[in-house]
């Protein structure tokens, strides 16, 4: 898919429980994963393949209507920004993301 798009979004399987092996797939195509675990809901992972996006997601977003990690991270990434963990790190506290201002 990356052959033919900006982006991949990956679903389902992106918690830390050992049985989730989507965050695994990502990293056995040997993707540069920049963050596993965004400060917000749902569980989230960025990584990038041959300068393409991989955005994982867990299937829990459906449950995070507002205010969640597709709609803060992967609008600004398809834009270009190129976060560090710090970026990211500043993004939240304790996951809640209340120190966010769009």
């Amino acid at each position: 898919m990356l052959s033919r798009a900006d982006a991949v979004i990956v679903t389902g399987g992106m918690s830390v429980d050992a049985t989730d092996r989507t965050p695994g797939a990502i990293r056995s195509l040997g993707a540069e994963v920049l963050s596993y675990g965004l400060p917000m809901k749902p569980m989230s992972m960025i990584a990038y393949l041959n300068g393409k996006i991989i955005f994982g997601i867990s299937a829990g977003g459906i449950h995070y209507r507002e205010l969640n990690s597709i709609d803060v991270y992967l609008t600004r990434l398809l834009a270009g920004w190129r976060p560090t963990r710090e970026e990211i790190a500043e993004m939240g506290d304790g996951g809640l993301m209340p120190n966010f201002n769009p």
